[in-house]
This record gives C-alpha cells, sequence and structure tokens, in this order.
C-alpha cells in the first residue's frame, strides 16, 4: 500500500513488477488408452514408472496391448503417463460384460453344489431334501433319498466346517460341491430336489459304407480319431487299416496301424498292430474286426477315410441349491472389474475399541494366483487391509462405505446402509469378477459429454502426447477411432501417434495404401504422426519368444527421451532415438525404398549397421511433400503447441484485466 510520509527523510516502496512469467508447460506426457487386467475405470491415473503400473494396473497381460506399449514407454526413456483403463461393458453374443466381482452373485444368492458320489446315470436316482430345523444361519440338515431303493439317509451340517469335495453320508452319500468356497450361509430349504443330468456316455465310431470301428473308450476324446482303411494288392478280403488321434489344432499325437486286416470267419485276424506315440489300440479290438468297406477298391493306394463321431463323456449327476443372503448382508465388491477380484477375500470379527454392537473390523486381502493351495487360509497374500471399528450406519463417523470409498484399493460397498453388525466370518468369498470381451469401436468413441472411451481423458489437466494400442495383437485400431482421437488431439493441442496397419509388411503396401488409415489432407491431421513398421520384443508371457507390437508405445519412449535430452525442438529421430529392447522389425527397406515412402509423410523405424534400431522419421501425417503443409515436421508443430499451450495457462491473470494500455 502507499507509503505516507511523516518525517524528512528518504522511504522504501516496493511496487509489483507488471512482468508476468509464462513458465513452459510439460512436453511429453503420455496417455495410454486401452484395456488393463485392474485399475479404476471412472478416472484416468498419471503413472511415473513401470512399477506404478504394475501396482495400479496389475502389469503385463496377454490381452492388453496395452500393457505392452507402456512398458515399452518406459523402457524406451518415458517419464510421465497418464492411464485410462477401458472395459467391454455391454458384451455380445460370445462374451460377458466386465464386471466386478462381489459377496455372494449378482442376484444377491450364492450357490451350494451336490453330486453323486459315482458318474453315470444311477445318480438321477438320488434327491436331496434340505429343513432349517436350528435357528442358526449356519445349521441345516440334509436328507439324501435313493429312489431306487426307497432308502434315506440324514446329516445334520453345519456350513462352517465343511470343505469343497467333502462326503456327506455314507448310506447314501452325496458329494459337496463348492470349488469357490463353502457359502457362508446355508443352503434354502428343498424338498425332494433330484439330482439330474447323470449320463453312461458313449463310444465314438466311424463308419465307412457298413463298415463300423468303434473307439476304444467312453468320451468326447474318441472324435479326434480318424480311420482309414487301404487295399491289399493280392487279398481283395482284407484291408489295411490306420486310426489317427488329432489334438484340437488338427496335429497327430498318435497312431495304431493294423497290417493286413483278415474279418473272414473262418480265420479272422486283426493282422500286424503297431503303435506310435501310444500303448493303446485306440478302437475296440475284443471282437472279430468289421467287414471290408464295399468301396474300397482292390489297386494299390486305394484309401477310404472316415472321422469318429457321437463319442460322449461320462457324466455325474448333480444339483445347485441357492442361498437367500440376508438384505442387511453389506455389498462389498472388488475396487474395480476384472477377473483378478476373485482372489479376493474378507473376513470379519468383534475385537473392536469399544466393544460396541454396531461395530465390526473388516480385513480385506489378495491373493495370489499362482498359488494353488486348496486351504485358502494358507495361499501368499498379494496385499493386506485392515479397517478397525467400522460401522454398517450411514450417520457413524466410521461409515464402512466411507472408509473403503476412500482408503482402501481392493474393495468398495455397492449400495447405502443401513447395514447390522455382520457375523464373525474368517473366510468370505468374492466371485463372479469377470474381464470382459475384446474392446470395439463404440468402446472408445463413446461419448465426450459422459466422459467415456478416450474422452475419459477429458478428467485429465494435460497430456502432450496419445498412444492407443489395437484392441487385440492380430487386429488394427479401427479408423473410426483413429479419426476421432485425431479430431480430439487437435481440440487439446496434444500429437496422436498412429500405429500403420498391421498388413503392411512391405514398401509397396505402404505406397498403395497411401492416406490411410488417415489422410495427409485431413484437416486435423498435422496433430497426428504415422510410424511403421511394427516391432519385435521378447515377450516375458511367451518364454521370453519374440513377438511383434505395435511401434508407438517405444516411439512415445523414444519421443520424451529427445525431449529430456535435447529439447522439443528437435526431431526424435536419428542416431540418438534407438530403440531399446527391439530385437527385430516385421519389414526392412534400403535407402530408395525409403527414399519412396518417406514424401509420404510416413515415419520409417529401420536398422541400420553398427547403429542398431532407429527411428528414422519425423513427419507429421499432413507431412506428405504433395500436401505442402506448413507443419510438415513434428519438431515444429509440437514446439507451435508446447507454446499455444503454455500461453494459455501462463495468461490467466489477464481474463478480467481491464481492457486498456496497460494490459497490452
Amino acid at each position: 500500500m502507499p507509503l505516507s510520509p511523516t518525517y524528512p527523510g528518504v522511504y522504501i516502496e516496493e511496487v509489483p513488477s507488471s512482468v508476468r512469467t509464462i513458465s513452459g508447460v510439460a512436453t511429453s506426457i503420455t496417455a495410454f488408452v486401452g484395456r488393463a487386467l485392474r485399475g479404476p475405470i471412472d478416472e484416468p491415473l498419471r503413472i511415473s514408472s513401470w512399477g506404478d503400473f504394475e501396482r495400479k494396473y496389475g502389469g503385463l497381460w496377454k490381452s492388453s496391448t496395452m500393457s505392452y506399449a507402456v512398458q515399452q514407454y518406459f523402457l524406451n526413456g518415458g517419464v510421465d503417463a497418464v492411464i485410462a483403463r477401458l472395459v467391454d461393458t455391454n458384451g455380445d453374443s460370445q462374451t460377458d460384460p466386465a464386471n466386478a466381482a462381489r459377496v455372494g452373485t449378482a442376484t444377491g444368492t450364492e450357490v451350494w453344489g451336490f453330486r453323486a458320489p459315482t458318474a453315470g446315470p444311477d445318480g438321477n436316482q438320488l434327491q436331496i431334501t434340505i429343513t432349517h430345523p436350528d435357528p442358526d444361519p449356519a445349521l441345516f440338515t440334509l436328507m439324501v433319498t435313493n429312489t431306487s431303493t426307497a432308502v434315506s439317509e440324514t446329516t445334520d451340517l453345519d456350513c462352517t466346517t465343511l470343505v469343497d469335495g467333502q462326503a456327506i453320508g455314507t448310506t447314501v452319500p452325496v458329494i459337496l460341491v463348492a470349488t469357490a468356497g463353502v457359502p457362508t450361509v446355508r443352503p434354502d430349504e428343498v424338498t425332494d430336489e433330484p439330482l439330474v443330468n447323470g449320463a453312461a456316455g458313449a463310444q465314438s465310431t466311424a463308419t465307412i459304407d457298413t463298415t463300423t470301428f468303434t473307439a476304444a473308450t467312453v468320451g468326447e476324446a474318441g472324435d479326434q480319431l480318424v480311420a482309414t482303411v487301404a487295399a491289399v494288392v493280392g487279398q481283395p478280403t482284407q484291408y489295411h487299416l490306420r486310426i489317427e488321434l488329432f489334438d484340437e489344432d488338427g496335429d497327430l499325437l498318435a497312431s495304431v496301424t493294423a497290417q493286413g486286416v483278415n474279418p473272414d470267419p473262418a480265420g479272422p485276424s486283426w493282422g500286424t498292430v503297431t503303435r506310435v506315440g501310444t500303448t493303446d489300440s485306440l478302437i475296440d479290438v475284443t471282437g472279430d474286426p468289421p467287414a471290408r468297406p464295399t468301396s474300397l477298391g482292390t489297386a494299390a493306394g486305394d484309401t477310404v477315410s472316415a472321422p469318429f463321431t457321437n463319442g460322449s463323456d461320462v457324466v455325474t449327476a448333480s444339483v445347485e441349491i441357492g442361498v437367500t443372503v440376508s438384505v442387511d448382508t453389506i455389498p462389498l465388491v472388488a475396487a474395480n472389474p476384472g477377473l483378478w477380484g476373485n482372489n479376493l477375500r474378507a473376513s470379519v470379527d468383534h475385537i473392536t475399541s469399544p466393544v460396541a454392537a454396531v461395530l465390526f473390523n473388516l480385513t480385506v486381502f489378495e491373493l495370489d494366483p499362482s498359488d494353488l493351495n486348496p486351504d485358502d487360509s494358507k495361499r501368499r497374500r498379494l496385499a493386506t487391509e485392515t479397517f478397525r471399528n467400522v460401522s454398517g450406519d450411514p450417520d457413524h463417523k466410521r461409515y464402512i462405505k466411507t472408509i473403503l470409498d476412500e482408503q482402501s484399493a481392493l474393495a468398495r460397498v455397492d449400495g447405502d446402509g443401513p447395514w447390522i453388525q455382520p457375523p464373525v466370518n474368517s473366510m468370505i468369498v468374492f466371485r463372479n469378477g469377470r474381464d470382459g470381451g475384446e474392446l470395439e469401436t463404440a468402446d472408445y468413441t463413446d461419448s465426450q459429454a459422459s466422459k467415456t472411451g478416450i474422452y475419459l481423458l477429458e478428467k485429465t489437466d494435460l497430456f502432450n502426447l496419445l498412444v492407443i494400442p489395437p484392441p487385440t495383437r492380430y487386429a488394427d485400431t479401427d479408423p473410426t477411432v483413429w479419426s476421432g482421437a485425431l479430431k480430439y488431439c487437435k481440440d487439446r493441442r496434444a500429437m496422436l501417434l498412429v500405429d500403420a496397419p498391421a498388413g503392411w509388411t512391405e514398401k509397396d503396401h505402404v505406397v498403395a495404401s497411401f492416406g490411410t488409415p488417415l489422410s495427409s489432407t485431413d484437416s486435423n491431421a498435422t496433430n497426428g504422426a504415422i510410424y511403421w513398421p511394427q516391432l519385435k520384443f521378447a515377450d516375458p508371457l511367451q518364454e521370453f519368444r519374440l513377438q511383434a507390437f505395435p511401434p508407438t508405445g517405444a516411439i512415445a519412449g523414444v519421443i520424451a527421451r529427445t525431449d529430456a535430452q535435447r529439447g522439443v525442438w528437435s526431431a526424435p529421430a536419428g542416431t540418438d532415438a534407438g530403440v531399446s529392447g527391439a530385437r527385430a522389425l516385421t519389414a526392412s527397406i534400403t535407402d530408395n525404398e525409403h527414399g519412396q515412402i518417406n514424401p509420404l509423410g510416413v515415419n520409417v523405424v529401420r536398422t541400420l549397421p553398427r547403429l542398431g534400431t532407429l527411428v528414422w522419421g519425423a513427419r507429421t501425417i499432413a507431412g506428405a511433400d504433395v500436401v505442402a503443409s506448413e507443419w510438415k515436421y513434428l519438431p515444429v508443430r509440437r514446439v507451435a503447441l508446447m507454446i499455444e499451450e503454455s500461453l494459455y495457462r501462463g495468461t490467466h491473470w489477464a481474463v478480467f484485466q481491464g481492457n486498456d494500455e496497460r494490459l497490452w
């Protein structure tokens, strides 16, 4: 404030400078959009290392091309990334939508399963009756009746002491089926509920004309056999027989050859039998060999073949009984969708401070899926969260829903209370988590207004590069997705890195497909760059064998490294733009061939002698020579975007200043 002189002398006053500093924004924050094993789907998260991605999104996953792109980004020098996880929430006729695992099933029931002690149709003669003579929700009485003998057996059970596969009863036994864990609440009451679907099974057969060969064993596996008969020169009543066993991919696993099969009733013989890859005969040879097929010729080389069909497996009779879950049960669900949630368990105890009828302690833990110990209490735990003195009362200061929302990375409460204090339970199982199917075009291009799909990035403050890996390893990103993403990058002053189609395996493909998947004359083409070909990296999930991957994840890392070392104004290409980890390319070209591609605005990754794999191009999609765009080169466009974004953010102070000379 102005000074008021009160005495003769020197006064000092600090006057604010009219100069406002404009700080440059970051230039290489890379946004990735795609599937992940786990992680939030309603907001993007900013991470700064591959370890962050492993902790928050589950690390590498074979079904997630994005996970590999993020790993290659950090491997090549990336530092800042924004992850937007998408899931298929709609599903189709082949796949279920993604879903979060929950306590009980999505309909509010758990399921008890019972099966016959032996396979076959005899199990269909069993019926079960369940009653609740005791008010304790863990106790029930099971009566099993054999309808063919009219013999019944009754057993009193406690669901807290039962285990999967346990035999119940001795006179008329049944087996408990609880592969996902024994439900914590007794099954509903039922009367004379039959076990169903028991079947004896059948052997596969192959028929040539009226001659039938029968598989050695019962089951659908016999349908993988093929029978071939061949003529025996000079023996018109005999034939050679070859039985071959194939796997589901059509590869030969084993074979049995019978040379000189003689079906003559006077001296029937299966001939000389030779086995390869098996000790089994593959077909039933207990009786006389069947007659020679009538359509089989007599000349050398004449053969007739037929596949085995109509085999069926032996099926054990079984039944499922629902459990009505109390409306007061707190509906715990995994923090986000995915199969990972099925590894969650929870426990409840009442050792609270102070001891109160409304308080309880909740522990949620994630089990290691690679630990196959059937006893969940002995399996390794990857993470454990404990919440003490919580309540199901929404008015309580330790309301369980609020506590989990704010503090838990594993679980949430799906719904609103109030809920009563849950009973003590040492092992609550989460079930029915699903990853969902492959992403479809609509999952990417959803709605900017609702901030879904790629527009989930509306919830992040800043990103400079956008990478959208293809939905699967064997499919390209839809051009509709590229077009929408390019427009969005133009609006956000960012650059879209585009993967060339996987079908471009040589120079002629690139030249012939000029203008796809995005045209150089597109009004938004200045905010994109396309890279070719795909890169081959060692895949840790495939015994470190080389696999082809879209290049843009690694390219984004090279761009980030170039920005840090030389500045955004430097081209992210040349001898300093090596691609770390890349062992090979899906296509290699000569200098002359490159000379035909470069003028098209396609950036090529090349392997040069003694220099390794390098990014050897730095043009925008609008960089085709024929377009003659002022934004032909990537560093020029990125410098302009950096300046524009910095000015936009650095001049907000002037918005409501007076529009006069002082502002000008």
